[in-house]
């Protein structure tokens, strides 16, 4: 039986699971904009988004 797990422990004894955590994450900032403060601030400028 294969278990779409992946288990952490803290040195606490306290038990996460990577996957939710990464999945929390991802979608926490999946529709975010993010910005880089050099170019709002002005230092760079013309500089294209890669994606």
């Amino acid at each position: 039986m294969i278990r779409d797990e992946i288990k952490l422990n803290s040195e606490e004894g306290e038990i996460f699971d990577k996957k939710q955590i990464a999945l929390a994450i991802r979608n926490s900032t999946f529709n975010d904009e993010l910005q880089c403060s050099l170019i709002t601030e002005g230092y760079l400028i013309n500089v294209k988004d890669v994606l």
